[in-house]
């Protein structure tokens, strides 16, 4: 029996066809790259529009990309649509191009209210797209496919093969493990490698982990990918002034905050500071900035220990940060008070050695009893009767409380409604200046030098960066649902860490 023809303006084929993809648009579930804490950021109210947000790409309609997503990440992204079931959907927040991913079936903007409604228009009976399969992953499946070709061995007789067998012909279990590693029980198990990212639920966007695991345990663990070039002069070209932009570019998270760190170098560079207009219209930008770090950084955290209600207060005071109506006593009401069970799921998780924490300021530090805050020594923050929070618990549940009680603080501080971009300070093109501003994770360092209108030296010192070398320290001999706990709380950003190979260049607009 021939089919019926499709009704015009309907998509071809099968009437079950076009049924699964009418159901599938009906509550379409979003996985989002690089995490929905970073659309978030990007002023994209996921939470608040009600989207079902997947877990994995495999139980998920829409690929929900932002497009300022670095080289390291394009191919990873590539991969989740690939493992997508159909029919399925790409949607990018914004212009631009991401090879190898395909052209976007729908674009949206920060502050359009009814991109909601246009991602179940999605599936409003229009054909699915041609089969995605770019030439990185053929090849992939190709060697995976000759590497699993069966062969046959001869491996001669048992008694030949220097393994010890009983009467019936079965392989000792003391032979069979007597060469295996010993996990702390005394057990002999097989120990597997596992990555833990760049999109794992649990982690910030773009966050990868390499652990070696013993059944649960973590025997090892260590930071296996990054995205931002700490040495800069070779990628930036030109006169200083657009400087600060170029590094307001580079993390999407904190770029006022990055921009004034540009901004402060090239003054420094010609004997000149800011001056008080600057600092008043800085400060309630950067502590805004603050704010919405520290709280996107929760709505990922309270993923990883289990908090529905920290999550929804997390996400919820996102959205009214962006709008300008969180207001302190919202933030205290919310974050003033943790549940008892957190304090006891998070007490004692990674605690990270003295000798480190006396090198390297930040929450990390404050939160383990070092009074480290740069804000302390600018005359704008001392104004304002600003003091540095400080705990000393030196583990999971002091960082938490920590950020929630700058959380609070940063709300106060960024009252003024301040909008649009810092106003630069004039720079000659030749020169040389330093300059470090308090970041969300801690002290950022910047320094540079012109000479003849070309950036010679540009250092960036980003505090993710020394914080990945802790990896090691605080999850070895836990367990693994722990040891995720304790690197999620460290709060690293993988824009803020280096390459692993920065001379390799990869494909696509960087």
């Amino acid at each position: 029996m021939r089919a019926p023809a499709s009704p015009a303006g309907t998509a071809p084929g099968p009437a079950w066809k076009r049924a699964l993809t009418r159901l599938a648009g009906r509550h379409p579930r979003v996985f989002a790259i690089p995490g929905p804490e970073r659309l978030e950021l990007a002023g994209l109210a996921v939470h608040r529009a009600g989207i079902d947000l997947a877990s994995t790409p495999r139980h998920a309609r829409i690929l929900l990309v932002d497009p300022r997503l670095p080289p390291p990440l394009r191919k990873a992204a590539a991969i989740a649509y690939a493992q997508m079931p159909r029919p399925r959907r790409l949607v990018f927040l914004g212009n631009g191009e991401l090879p190898p991913l395909p052209e976007p079936d729908l674009r949206i903007v920060p502050g359009d209210e009814q991109w909601a409604q246009a991602l179940q228009a999605l599936f409003s009976g229009e054909a699915e797209p041609e089969p995605f399969a770019p030439d990185f992953l053929r090849e992939a499946l190709d060697d995976d496919e000759e590497g699993h070709e069966h062969h046959h061995h001869d491996h001669g007789d048992d008694e030949e093969d220097g393994c010890d067998h009983d009467d019936m012909g079965f392989m000792s279990m003391v032979s069979m493990t007597k060469d295996m590693p010993r996990s702390r029980d005394g057990l002999a198990m097989n120990r597997s490698t596992a990555h833990f990212g760049p999109f794992f639920p649990g982690l910030p966007g773009g966050v990868v982990v390499k652990a070696t695991l013993d059944g649960d345990s973590v025997c090892s663990a260590e930071w296996a990918g990054g995205h931002f070039v700490t040495e800069l002069h070779d990628h930036f070209e030109g006169p200083a002034d657009p400087l600060p932009d170029f590094l307001a570019a580079l993390h999407p998270g904190e770029p006022e905050t990055w921009r004034a760190l540009g901004i402060l170098a090239l003054a420094h560079s010609v004997d000149s500071e800011p001056g008080d207009a600057w600092w008043r219209q800085a400060i309630p930008q950067l502590e805004r900035e603050r704010a919405a770090s520290h709280l996107a950084w929760l709505s990922v955290f309270a993923v990883t220990v289990g908090s529905r209600r920290l999550e929804r207060h997390a996400t919820r005071s996102l959205a009214e940060l962006r709008e300008g109506t969180l207001t302190v006593e919202r933030a205290r009401k919310r974050f003033g008070k943790l549940e008892p069970y957190l304090a006891r799921r998070l007490r004692g998780i990674g605690p990270i050695p003295r000798e480190w924490l006396q090198n390297h300021h930040g929450p990390l530090a404050r939160a383990a009893g070092m009074e480290a805050d740069l804000r302390a020594h600018l005359s704008g923050y001392r104004a304002l009767g600003f003091e540095p929070c400080c705990l000393g618990g030196n583990d999971a549940l002091a960082r938490l409380r920590l950020r929630l009680a700058e959380i609070i603080q940063s709300a106060g501080l960024c009252t003024e409604c301040v909008t649009g971009p810092l106003p630069s300070v004039p720079a000659e093109h030749e020169g040389s200046g330093e300059a470090a501003i308090e970041t969300a994770r801690g002290p950022a360092r910047l320094k540079i030098e012109w000479r003849d209108g070309r950036m010679t030296t540009c250092e960036i010192t980003a505090p993710s960066a020394a914080a990945t070398g802790l990896i090691p320290d605080l999850t070895e001999g836990l367990e693994l649902s722990d040891a995720l706990v304790a690197i999620a709380s460290l709060d690293l950003s993988p824009w803020e860490t280096p390459l692993e190979e920065p001379g390799e260049k990869e494909g696509g607009d960087s």
